[in-house]
């Protein structure tokens, strides 16, 4: 099962970009899942972060497959308040069920400005066409957020 829900995914998604298994195959309470990282193309490696996404599979002996695409793994950090007010919009805006989680990071004696990190899941579908889709919108967020330059300090 595990190797042809591979060539699935690698077939329908290889075209946005490079798509890395993340981890082996993991038990979970009615099935087994794996994950993998899509590097979208449309992002320069030098801001990679930016432009990596999650999907993880989770699918059951009964052949039902689920896939929930977010950006957890390496989440987006905004510099304001007004950043991450306009992140949290650009998400709303899209008729997607993400789950936002974001946290304020503590500041440091060199730190004097806001620093959030932020982390997007829970848009989940069990077609592949779906997922294709939410792929789309979510490249649509991170290419705002890339042109908008939300993030103007050094890393």
């Amino acid at each position: 099962m595990i190797n042809t829900l591979n060539k699935l995914i690698e077939k329908n998604l290889s075209k946005y970009g490079i798509l890395e298994l993340e981890l082996a195959e993991e038990g979970y309470l009615f099935g087994k899942s794996f994950s993998y990282s899509l590097w979208l193309n449309e992002f320069d490696l030098n801001i990679c972060e930016l432009g990596a996404i999650d999907i993880d599979v989770f699918y059951s002996n009964y052949d039902k497959i689920t896939y929930e695409l977010g950006k957890y793994s390496l989440p987006i950090y905004t510099n304001s308040k007004a950043n991450l007010i306009r992140l949290i919009e650009l998400i709303i805006e899209t008729d997607l069920n993400f789950s936002i989680e974001l946290e304020k990071v503590e500041k440091s004696s060199k730190m004097f400005w806001d620093r959030y990190f932020i982390s997007i899941s829970g848009a989940k579908t069990t077609k592949m066409s779906e997922l294709i889709s939410m792929i789309e919108k979510l490249k649509q967020i991170l290419t705002q957020v890339k042109e908008d330059e939300l993030e103007k300090l050094p890393k």
